[in-house]
């Protein structure tokens, strides 16, 4: 989509009602779709009824990055700490869902997730068509001995505490485009997390960000 010739790609994406940014790392990801495939993107969005879905590094490209780097669209108003990203640490973290989280993304949006090096968000002063739906909690229990040992060296009591009660999901409206698409900003990684509901959680939000309204979801 980032080439010259991206007119393939571009129909493509325009025939689908939302698109998905998937997880990886949002620096080599704005080098390969380049401005001609931002352009893509946003012209994808200024379409009435488009969605979008980013998830950890594709959040990042999203969002306000972390203010170190000039490669992040901006296109939601949301800011990440640069101390959960490239740091090794991987494992399954404590979420807590508002009533309202969980009506859009049901009953697998609580309980844990699965951690991989996932942004922790906060939203930049208060937006009006923007809200925390998902918070992280205190525990992350790492899954390998590297990621301990990352743990570890980053101060464990430090970490954890700097990540409890941060934004694990943000969602809303864009108010970067005229058509107001909905965007979800996803940290942790609930599509590879084991469990049915876990897995739902994923197409549950792209779900809601092409325009449709799943159980207890609201505009």
């Amino acid at each position: 989509m980032g080439s010259n010739d991206n007119e393939a790609a571009k129909e493509l994406l325009l025939s689908c009602s939302a698109c998905v940014i998937p997880g990886g790392h949002d620096v080599p990801q704005a080098a390969s779709l380049g401005e001609n495939g931002k352009a893509t993107l946003a012209a994808f969005l200024e379409e009435q009824g488009k969605g979008i879905v980013g998830i950890c590094g594709g959040a990042w490209l999203l969002g306000h990055g972390d203010g170190r780097l000039n490669h992040n669209y901006c296109w939601f108003p949301c800011r990440f700490d640069p101390n959960f990203g490239d740091n090794g640490l991987m494992g399954m973290v404590d979420v807590h869902a508002t009533k309202e989280a969980v009506g859009l993304f049901g009953d697998g949006v609580e309980g844990s997730a699965y951690f991989d090096e996932s942004p922790s968000m906060s939203l930049i002063g208060a937006p009006p068509d923007a809200k925390v739906l998902v918070r992280y909690g205190p525990n992350l229990h790492p899954s390998s001995f590297s990621s301990a040992a990352a743990l570890q060296e980053m101060g464990e009591q430090k970490t954890k505490g700097s990540l409890a009660g941060t934004a694990a999901v943000v969602a809303g409206h864009s108010r970067s485009f005229a058509s107001l698409p909905r965007v979800v900003l996803i940290g942790p990684h609930w599509e590879v997390t084991p469990g049915e509901t876990k897995r739902n959680v994923v197409t549950r939000a792209v779900a809601w960000a092409s325009g449709r309204d799943v159980d207890g979801a609201h505009n």
